[in-house]
């Protein structure tokens, strides 16, 4: 059998040196319907499938509290405490929490911003990640506060900024102002436990306060829940019964602690299980780019299919005779399936050269921060896999309809024959597949359509804030050993610094650039508002702020005041929340004047003093979020962005600005200096701009997929029409009547392809109306665009054949027939 099948993988080979024109045509179809396919798969991966790259990854569980309002959650240090004594289906718990460091390699250098994560002392052992180089942290780096001062290098951090050099264990590195000991390299295959963020440091959670100059009462805080917490299963357990072991500890903190657990559940997440409950909108995207894929992907099969139908008259003759001297139809079939599986391996591997370009241009495409985030799409073993089955069964199905076609041949009539061609009853199958490539490319040109306009409705959109003349940078004086009274006493006389610039109106300061990478909740109670069922507090969306900040951002004061000079820390404690959380927690009553408190330790109470108008805070496309805006004097935050209202060009204060700061403390590190239009177009449009693009990408390429699938049907078409053709001009048909004639069959197909393709669109318009933001999904416009370029560009692929049988001389023609 092996002998056998190795026989016709040479013959296979043979033909395909025979016939180089037909064997690139088929290559190319499938190398773009796989690179496709591939880029797709690459991206949803980065998105949502890949797991973390660590020993027996589908142990590893994600841990995560559970609310009426949230499915998903992070946890404080105490219940991370609780978790570990009080479970028995854990090997392990895995902790991390992102922090900021300002790192420098010498005493008197200036600290850059460096994203790292604070984790345990098990978080490697958890996790099994062996060191590249030197140790991981132990349980001794992680008991006592304070104590142990070491830090672990990415394998990025390592090349980067010490050349991959082995002397680096022992050498120190300044964070915060203090140094730390280097014990070890994470390999390179460890990127950490987020897909956007790859930290460049690993410091153990008890030298939060060295490190970050953060206070290290978070470490016993039940109320600071910021760590996210992974574990490994135990062998013999299920992550069902993980999960009774963890709800049945969630119930008993109820019971025991009503006031701070009171309504939190808690979930055993499978890494893709809390990927899908932490960003749903991803899940279906992906649905969405697998669709996508598909289409692209049918049309490929189908131009193969169609080019091995053009091949099979030729070779009619050669399938009798091997059927008529013994061989079996199966041996047939065979052989036709392994000429296409060499055929469409070879398009695989162009399309995964395809895949790897693209992949490259999205991990290019620019996140507005200058911390280590990125969208990591790339080539893997998986992505290859997924590469070589896409080809190798788009191959197989595209070779069976012409190989049992094939091999139904009357033998008689076609050894007897001298002319050998499908009857013109049997063309239906090629140009109904035609039909089909044009519709599917009709859906891709329309999707792409909408999908193009969501940019333009997205940039249309009222964030509800100024986004135009104003510069923004980023501080966190923790990170140069400054305390609190320090930090409001730099941020004053920076203020004061930039507000006497030329060119600038005022300046202000926030916790997050609105619609950014980072966001902050708080968790409040009001008094007369009842939660929801077994709901202590509500957690609604917030921002520290300092004096002028809505006047910089042009938010409105509907009622009330903004925050002063006089909201210090030692005056009442007060707060302004927007319109909506004013009618959604007060809707018979007055919010001015109202108290909310919020839950913290200890619990503050403040004053509504202010109500603003909403304005978007983490997405365009999100409904009204109630919001709530506390002072900077007030408030323990230190890390803040500076916002620089302008007359002129924003980013030519970049320079002044950074002067000033410079004249207050060189040491001082500033970050993310940007244009809040920069951050907008590259933070609040990135993903509407990466779907948008990818999908229209996509459509072009099944657009050329199916004008290459029409043009070789109406070529192939006229070849076998010569003969009829002859003889119309010899009768008198004039070269634009046989002009005529080709084109109308051209456009023919392809107008019933179009219709069918808008059936097909308008039917799935409902379901894109939940995916689209901001656009008709039965905008006319769009769909006469794809038609208009649908039926163009089907007009061209139709009139070079129609051109060639117009010229046909009726001797030449009569003659060879």
């Amino acid at each position: 059998m092996m002998v056998a099948i190795l026989k016709d993988i040479r013959y296979a080979f043979r033909l395909v040196r025979r016939s180089k024109g037909f064997a690139l045509a088929v290559m190319l179809s499938t190398a773009l319907g796989v690179g496709a396919t591939a880029s797709i798969f690459s991206l949803v991966d980065a998105i949502l499938l890949r797991p973390l790259q660590v020993p027996e990854t589908g142990r590893v569980v994600h841990l995560s509290p559970v609310t009426q309002d949230n499915p998903v959650g992070r946890f404080s240090y105490p219940e991370v405490d609780e978790i570990e004594q009080r479970t028995q289906s854990f090997q392990g718990l895995a902790t991390a929490k992102n922090a900021v460091f300002g790192v420098s390699q010498q005493r008197g250098e200036q600290p850059r911003v460096t994203l790292g994560i604070l984790v345990n002392g098990n978080f490697f052992a958890t996790l099994r990640v062996m060191p590249a180089l030197g140790r991981t942290f132990t349980a001794a780096d992680d008991d006592v506060p304070g104590r142990h001062p070491v830090v672990m290098l990415s394998h990025a951090t390592w090349q980067r900024e010490f050349g991959g050099r082995s002397d680096v264990i022992g050498q120190t590195l300044r964070l915060n102002g203090n140094e730390f000991a280097i014990v070890g390299v994470v390999p390179e295959s460890f990127t950490g436990v987020h897909p956007f963020l790859q930290p460049a440091l690993y410091v153990p959670r008890t030298m939060v306060h060295e490190a970050t100059g953060g206070g290290a009462a978070s470490l016993h805080d039940r109320t600071s829940r910021s760590v996210d917490v992974f574990a490994r299963l135990k062998p013999g357990v299920s992550i069902e019964q993980a999960r009774d072991d963890l709800g049945r500890l969630a119930a008993n903190l109820a019971r025991e602690d009503p006031a701070s657990n009171k309504g939190r559940g808690a979930m055993v997440y499978s890494q893709l299980g809390y990927r899908i409950a932490d960003a749903p909108d991803n899940f279906m995207l992906s649905w969405l780019f697998f669709a996508v894929a598909a289409l692209v992907l049918s049309i490929a099969c189908i131009n193969v299919a169609n080019l091995l139908l053009s091949t099979a008259p030729a070779r009619l003759r050669e399938t009798a005779v091997r059927l008529a001297m013994g061989a079996g139809r199966g041996r047939i079939v065979r052989q036709f399936l392994i000429e296409s599986t060499v055929l469409s391996m070879g398009g695989a591997l162009v399309g995964l050269a395809i895949a790897s370009v693209c992949a490259s241009l999205i991990r290019s495409i620019e996140v507005a921060s200058e911390l280590p985030v990125r969208l990591d799409t790339r080539v893997d073993p998986r992505v290859a896999l997924v590469a070589v089955g896409v080809g190798l069964l788009s191959g197989l199905v595209a070779s069976l309809l012409p190989a049992v076609r094939a091999t139904r041949a009357d033998l008689n009539a076609v050894l007897k024959a001298t002319e050998l061609r499908f009857a013109r009853s049997r063309g239906w199958m090629r140009q109904a597949l035609v039909v089909a490539q044009v519709a599917a490319a009709l859906v891709m040109m329309v999707l792409s359509g909408l999908f193009i306009e969501t940019i333009g409705a997205s940039r249309r959109t009222d964030p509800g804030f100024r986004v135009d003349h104003v510069l923004t940078m980023g501080f966190d004086p923790r990170l140069a050993g400054y305390d609190l009274d320090a930090t409001h006493a730099f941020y004053r006389r920076l203020i004061n610094r930039i507000d006497a610039l030329p060119g600038v109106r005022a300046a202000a300061l926030g916790e997050h650039v609105p619609l950014g990478i980072s966001s902050s909740t708080k968790e409040i109670r009001i008094d007369g508002y009842q939660p929801g069922p077994n709901q202590s507090s509500t957690a609604v969306g917030s921002s520290v702020v300092s004096a002028r900040y809505f006047d910089v951002l042009a938010i409105p004061i509907l009622r009330g005041r903004a925050f002063n000079d006089r909201d210090r820390r030692d005056a009442p404690a007060v707060a302004i929340v927007n319109d909506v959380m004013a009618k959604k927690f007060w809707p018979d009553r007055d919010a001015l004047g109202a108290t909310i408190t919020i839950q913290s330790t200890p619990a503050v109470t403040a004053e509504v003093v202010g109500i603003v108008r909403m304005t978007k805070t983490r997405e365009l496309s999100e409904p009204p979020q109630p919001f709530l805006y506390l002072p900077l004097e007030q408030s323990r935050e230190t890390r803040m962005t500076m916002f620089v209202n302008t007359d002129g060009d924003p980013a030519a204060l970049s320079g002044p600005a950074r002067d000033a700061l410079r004249a207050i403390d060189p040491n001082q590190p500033i970050y993310s200096v940007r244009t809040l239009a920069s951050h907008f177009e590259q933070q609040a449009l990135w993903g509407v701009r990466l779907v948008a693009e990818i999908i229209a990408v996509v459509g072009v390429v099944g657009l050329a997929l199916s004008v290459i699938g029409l043009y070789a049907v109406i070529a192939y078409s006229v070849s076998q029409r010569t003969r009829e053709i002859g003889i119309r001009m010899a009768m008198g048909a004039s070269e634009r009547r046989v002009l005529g004639m080709v084109l109308r069959q051209g456009l023919t197909l392809a107008t019933v392809g179009i219709g069918i393709g808008l059936v097909v669109t308008l039917a799935l318009s409902r379901a894109l109306g939940g995916i689209l933001t901001g656009v008709n999904p039965r905008d006319p416009a769009v769909y006469a665009g794809g038609t208009a370029i649908l039926l163009a560009v089907t007009f061209v692929a139709t009139l070079v054949p129609a051109r060639r049988a117009s010229a046909v001389d009726p001797q030449v023609a009569l003659r060879a027939e």
